[in-house]
């Protein structure tokens, strides 16, 4: 669930413009950085269980100082308190409290029920969305399909941006992987922008890109150069 904390972080930013961006991702993923921690000393335990979801491997046997409701509050109040102390600012002391809450919560739509609700209790809460993964992984990230090609497994492919940036890299950086797993990332747009179509490049052929007000453009593949996946591409129309 590591991405959909840090999305939520990175959406809070607007709201709080005085606090830095490490600061909400910090808040964000406070939890997640205290249970380690609590695994260490002894005051929390976890099990390797393969199958014990479709998407972790991961038992959570007895975390309820990191990860119970009640707890998860009073962790978000004590965040709040400290960055108040320090900075003496309400709003984004608010704020950063409730990224911390919010993880309890985002949990709560993934986990199966392994989330109490306060230490010592026996109620669980867990929505098991690890258990299916296309709503999970859309959940996590914020994904939507925008499309699909049948591969060869050697071939290049092209991937192009709501702003007009391509990549062009070898499907061969892209290991293969199980149908339940999350993939790796073909391109890396810039904030706000996101990729809305992909091609196999093809001898002989041309990408043509089009413009929401009309207009086109018609490319040979030879002209896109190939890159590493995983990067920012090159800019292919304004």
């Amino acid at each position: 669930m590591f991405i959909g904390h840090f999305g939520v972080g990175l959406a809070s930013k607007p709201a709080a413009k005085q606090t830095s961006l490490g600061t909400l991702l910090l808040a964000s993923q406070f939890i997640d950085l205290l249970w380690p921690t609590l695994l260490l000393v002894g005051l929390e335990s976890v099990e390797i269980a393969p199958g014990s979801t479709k998407l972790t491997p991961l038992e959570f046997i007895h975390y309820p100082i990191s990860h119970s409701l009640l707890a998860v509050v009073g962790w978000s109040i004590l965040f709040a308190a400290v960055y108040f102390a320090l900075r003496r600012t309400a709003r984004p002391a608010l704020i950063c409290g409730a990224l911390v809450a919010s993880h309890w919560f985002l949990d709560a739509l993934t986990h199966k029920p392994d989330l109490l609700l306060y230490p010592g209790g026996t109620t669980k809460i867990g929505l098991g969305l690890w258990n299916h993964p296309a709503i999970a992984i859309i959940l996590e990230e914020g994904n939507e399909l925008i499309g699909s090609t049948l591969t060869s497994g050697d071939e290049d492919i092209i991937l192009v941006t709501h702003e007009g940036i391509s990549l062009r890299f070898s499907e061969q950086d892209t290991r293969p992987l199980g149908r339940s797993s999350q993939g790796v990332m073909g391109i890396r747009p810039v904030e706000g922008d996101y990729v809305v179509g992909l091609a196999k490049v093809t001898d002989d052929c041309t990408l043509l890109v089009a413009s929401e007000n009309g207009l086109g453009k018609r490319t040979a593949f030879e002209e896109y150069r190939k890159q590493s996946r995983d990067c920012r591409g090159a800019q292919d129309q304004s």
